[in-house]
């Protein structure tokens, strides 16, 4: 019966490692957690840092190799690298029939790649799993309340009280079809910021894409946090800049995905 199902990759791709740990274990826990047969799906995890912060990596690595997933560890010494680019490394390192991108402060809900699946094996595009917005929990609230609603009715009641966002999110779960033909994220984006709207535009007017919210699945939610965004506000300007002048549906022509030296 599992056969049935298609055969996912889940990417999780994180900058700034020294303070995004606590929510990548929160991620990657999530994924463990996932009410999907076990030999259908795989865990990458990307990590860029500009730090030497051994024990950071460490704590991922150990992360990764207890539940056999791949990790890739790339130290960036400048700022021309970009989330985009980390995850289009980890989406070219698998082989499945469809690839699930999870940012580090997001939480699946347990059901989201069997509903994912629903999607992408149905030939009906893509499909954002992810409840957005200001009225989040904070980390400290999700250690304590958060696991513990996964299986009553509160769940969706918390999710459905969020703001929700309709505009282009990273969180999709895309056929592999479509990231081979468009080149993924477009790599000349650095840091982040519009690399994922840019993706998701392109995916809605080819193949669709579906939210879950309007399919009355149960909705993974985003991990509150209040970081300073100003390091980030002009690669984010220069990549909504790359945004407004992009009209091509392929991206990247040289190629896509490749570790850089």
């Amino acid at each position: 019966m599992s056969r049935t199902l298609p055969t996912i990759d889940v990417v999780v791709a994180v900058a700034d490692l020294e303070w995004r740990l606590p929510y990548l274990r929160h991620a990657i826990r999530s994924i463990d957690l996932q009410w999907y047969p076990e030999e259908l799906f795989e865990l990458t995890v990307v990590c860029i840092t500009h730090t030497n912060r051994d024990e950071d990596f460490g704590e991922v690595a150990r992360l990764c190799a207890e539940r056999g997933s791949t990790l890739i560890f790339r130290q960036q010494r400048n700022d021309a690298f970009g989330l985009g680019q980390a995850y289009n490394i980890g989406a070219r390192r698998g082989s499945r029939e469809a690839i699930a991108f999870l940012n580090s402060d997001i939480y699946f809900h347990p059901d989201t790649l069997r509903y994912a699946a629903q999607v992408v094996c149905g030939g009906r595009g893509a499909i954002v799993p992810v409840a957005h917005g200001e009225l989040t929990p904070s980390i400290d609230q999700f250690d304590v309340a958060i696991p513990s609603l996964l299986d009553t009715p509160e769940w969706n009641r918390l999710a459905d009280s969020l703001s929700y966002v309709r505009s282009g999110t990273g969180n999709v779960v895309y056929p592999r079809s479509f990231m081979e033909k468009s080149h993924g994220f477009d790599e000349r984006m650095y840091g982040w910021g519009a690399e994922d709207t840019d993706l998701y535009e392109r995916a809605k007017h080819s193949i669709g894409i579906k939210h879950i919210r309007d399919l009355g699945c149960p909705k993974s939610i985003h991990i509150a946090h209040h970081d300073d965004h100003t390091k980030m506000s002009s690669l984010t300007e220069r990549n909504r800049k790359i945004l407004e002048v992009s009209t091509s549906f392929v991206r990247n022509e040289r190629g896509w995905g490749e570790i850089p030296e």
